[in-house]
């Protein structure tokens, strides 16, 4: 799946875990279609470049609109910027967590 969300401008699909993730690694705006588990609505919320879109002309439209406005498309694809999370951010609070209780502990001693 991975060459072909490089290759887009655009995901489209259901709104599983998994195919959002890989559409946010590509820095893609997202158009949902469908969800099939109650739980995938909560994963649209969680990606600000996210749209729920189930009517096919809507889709069209909202995808014309896209590609006549290049600033839009551009916005939305640098969006996924805004997201915090990952490896690196969780590292580092609880590093910031383990300084400031070491910093606490030797006030006491």
């Amino acid at each position: 799946v991975g060459p072909y969300l490089a290759a887009s401008d655009v995901f489209l699909g259901k709104g599983g875990a998994s195919s959002l993730a890989e559409a946010h690694y590509f820095h893609l705006p997202m158009i949902i279609t469908r969800y099939t588990f109650s739980q995938e609505k909560k994963n649209s919320k969680f990606y600000p470049n996210s749209f729920s879109i189930k009517r096919v002309r809507k889709i069209i439209k909202f995808i014309k609109n896209l590609y006549q406005n290049p600033n839009t498309l551009n916005e939305l694809s640098n969006r996924h910027s805004t997201l915090r999370y990952g490896a690196d951010e969780i590292a580092q609070i609880i590093y910031q967590k383990i300084i400031k209780n070491v910093k606490n502990n030797k006030n006491l001693s």
